[in-house]
């Protein structure tokens, strides 16, 4: 099994579709800086790990070890975030600076952050909770009575 499958790329770009379509949604309906709908960014990210690994293991039958699944969970999350990061990079950049200016107002620390911060702290999220979600999503897959 090679970790830099299709089908590896291809979740985590799948992921990171649906993390930059509901960041856009959010932004739409004017609900971008409420940080508490943020949590559903790491129910996308869970379920676009989960459903990777799951597509992987699948595609790979006996050759998914627990390392191996594992390091595909987190390569998932990293992978998905690093696009999300740079997309939303980019959206603070040029799309709408007028959004990391309100950001800026309102946000804790608002006066420190910016547009590299933002992308740096988006991966570093992302690391730790795709690294968390996959030691979950690993233990998850394994049936009755099968050495992953």
């Amino acid at each position: 099994m090679k970790l830099t499958s299709k089908s590896l790329i291809s979740a985590a770009a799948k992921t990171a579709a649906a993390l930059i379509i509901y960041f856009l949604i959010m932004n739409f309906i004017g609900l971008g800086l409420q940080l508490e709908y943020r949590i559903v960014e790491f129910v996308i990210l869970a379920i676009g790990i989960y459903y990777g690994m799951k597509s992987i293991r699948n595609e790979n039958p006996g050759h998914f070890t627990y390392l191996r699944g594992v390091m595909t969970g987190v390569y998932i999350g990293v992978l998905s975030c690093i696009i999300f990061a740079f997309f939303v990079f980019a959206y603070l950049m040029f799309l709408d600076p007028g959004f990391m200016k309100q950001l800026r107002e309102t946000a804790p620390f608002g006066k420190l952050i910016n547009p590299y911060i933002i992308a740096t702290t988006i991966v570093a999220e992302g690391a730790a909770a795709g690294a968390l979600f996959a030691f979950i999503a690993v233990n998850r897959l394994a049936t009755k009575g099968e050495q992953i």
